[in-house]
């Protein structure tokens, strides 16, 4: 996960210099290289989705499982935004973004992350939805 996200905002760095766009979420490139930013977003990632991951274990929810009950509602959403909360940390000592900014990333992401769950399913890649 680190060197793919890694990989992949150095080619977003380059497409944004060639089309000269930064959608007003321009990143501070030149203090931090996009490899470097990268390899936080995406260590950010993986270490977000640890604290749910531990917790679910110790409920004796199995991995990749839903929970029961009225758990199943929380750890729904908690699934969504754990590794989005965990790569605004891990990106906050180079990126302070607005409240705007991260209220429409989690908005985003409780959009996104569940249409490709759907999008694997439907290709085989995941054996479940939700």
């Amino acid at each position: 996960m680190v060197v793919a996200t890694a990989a992949w905002v150095l080619v977003q760095n380059k497409m944004v210099l060639w089309f000269n766009w930064t959608g007003g979420l321009s990143a501070p490139f030149e203090r931090v290289h996009p490899l470097a930013w990268g390899a936080l977003a995406g260590a950010g990632y993986v270490a977000g989705e640890l604290p749910n991951s531990f917790i679910k274990r110790r409920l004796g929810i199995a991995a990749g499982a839903a929970a029961h009950g009225s758990l199943r509602a929380i750890f729904w959403i908690v699934d969504q935004v754990d590794s989005l909360a965990g790569v605004l940390i891990f990106l906050y000592p180079v990126w302070q973004p607005s409240g705007l900014v991260v209220l429409s990333l989690f908005g985003v992401t409780l959009l996104v992350h569940p249409a490709v769950a759907l999008v694997m399913f439907c290709l085989g890649l995941k054996a479940r939805v939700g």
